[in-house]
């Protein structure tokens, strides 16, 4: 090795440790029909995704995941179902690419706290014709919430957690009264 060229190499070597991806990552495919995103036999490497590695979820799959990712170059799902559990359960990825299939939560676990959601932290996001990213009915339990409203009034509106508000003009009247 030449003497002129130890210089810029010690100056790409910090670049690329800082970077923070693996000089081995690897295109990794989930393998298995349902499991846990972390359990190593569920994919075709037998490791749970490393930092850095190219993430492919095919049709079929149904994942559940329960804690962030490390910082994959890539997330590719193309069919199946990704579960997030958890509040600070995050997807991480340079680049992620819903093709088709499904991003959601589990559903509420606390009358009055959001204890779930989906959350994605990118540079560059796709979502495709075929794919969804749904949380219907995932949020606070019915009834529960900023916004729930009294039980006379039958709620406070919707978009509120209530069961919805009264037409204007109208007064509230017991459950049941004509």
């Amino acid at each position: 090795m030449k003497t002129r060229n130890l210089p810029r190499i010690l100056l790409a070597l910090p670049c690329l440790l800082m970077s923070g991806f693996s000089l081995h990552a690897e295109s990794i495919v989930w393998t298995n029909t349902a499991g846990d995103w972390h359990r190593g036999e569920n994919w075709n490497l037998l490791r749970p995704p490393a930092t850095g590695d190219d993430v492919v979820i095919a049709d079929g799959a149904d994942i559940l995941l329960t804690n962030a990712t490390p910082l994959l170059q890539s997330f590719t799902q193309t069919g199946g179902r990704l579960t997030f559990s958890n509040w600070t359960t995050r997807l991480q990825a340079v680049t992620v690419r819903l093709d088709a299939g499904t991003l959601t939560h589990t559903g509420p676990s606390g009358v009055d706290e959001m204890s779930n959601r989906v959350w994605i932290a990118c540079t560059d996001f796709t979502l495709g014709t075929n794919a969804s990213i749904s949380v219907d009915a995932r949020g606070y339990k019915a009834a529960q919430g900023p916004g729930a409203g009294g039980s006379s009034s039958g709620g406070g509106g919707g978009g509120h957690g209530g069961i919805g508000g009264l037409p204007y003009g109208k007064s509230p009247l017991a459950r049941g009264a004509a």
